[in-house]
């Protein structure tokens, strides 16, 4: 954990001397760790970030709660988060799917999926004007196959 909270307060140290010089909030997306927006980001506030992150991460993945997050924890909060994911993106597909045939039309993409619409054609495996779940399901399983 001392890494970690190490790790943070590096990458926060430059973005807190370039508030310092400059006397503005401290710059981008981590100006929130600037609690009291005097435009600077002390060792407290970078401390206090640290230690939400840890927490954070802790509550995400100790599932018995005791204070270790071992390989099983980890994987079994990745396979959690990817059956939250793929129910999301099933349910925004139903919504999309106006008629209810089980199969977007390149009109019903356009109105909800945009990134289905840009890619119709490559999504329509068997070029019947429509991109199914199910082929939508497949690009998934190649496109994560040529991460590997």
């Amino acid at each position: 954990m001392k890494s970690l909270s190490a790790a943070v307060l590096l990458a926060l140290a430059p973005l807190a001397v370039v508030a310092a010089e400059h006397d503005r909030p401290a710059p981008g997306p981590l100006g929130h760790f600037d609690t009291d927006r005097d435009g600077v980001i002390t060792r407290d506030e970078a401390q206090a970030a640290a230690n939400e992150h840890v927490n954070r991460f802790f509550e995400r993945f100790d599932a018995d709660k005791d204070g270790v997050v071992t390989r099983d924890e980890m994987r079994q909060a990745r396979e959690q988060r990817r059956a939250q994911m793929r129910e999301r993106f099933e349910k925004r597909f139903a919504a999309a799917d106006e008629n209810g045939d089980g199969s977007l039309s390149k009109a019903e993409a356009e109105k909800s999926m945009p990134m289905v619409a840009r890619n119709f054609e490559r999504l329509d495996q068997n070029a019947d004007g429509g991109v199914t779940l199910e082929e939508l399901k497949a690009q998934a399983a190649r496109r994560h196959r040529g991460r590997r």
